[in-house]
């Protein structure tokens, strides 16, 4: 019983180690780069371009997202700034 325990918690720690070292390590890089992305556009810079990743899984979804909405965004307000 006691190593069916051990080996529970060995593997525990392990998928969990994973998960911070895949997932939310990618999630908190992608957030800082939307984060200044934001921020450069806001100050002006509409040559801002966020470049996605090529997976499939959610996150890169959400990715491509992001840089369609903002390579719009920056279309959008580019033209708005040059028509006053």
């Amino acid at each position: 019983m006691i190593v069916i325990g051990i080996t529970l918690l060995v593997s525990t720690l392990a998928i969990g180690g994973m998960m911070d070292t895949w997932v939310f390590k990618r999630l908190s890089k992608m957030i800082h780069s939307m984060e200044d992305l934001s921020i450069r556009v806001a100050g002006g810079d509409f040559d801002a371009k966020f470049i996605a990743d090529q997976s499939d899984d959610e996150i890169g979804q959400f990715e491509r997202f992001f840089a369609k909405f903002l390579d719009l965004m920056t279309s959008t307000l580019r033209a708005l700034t040059n028509s006053k």
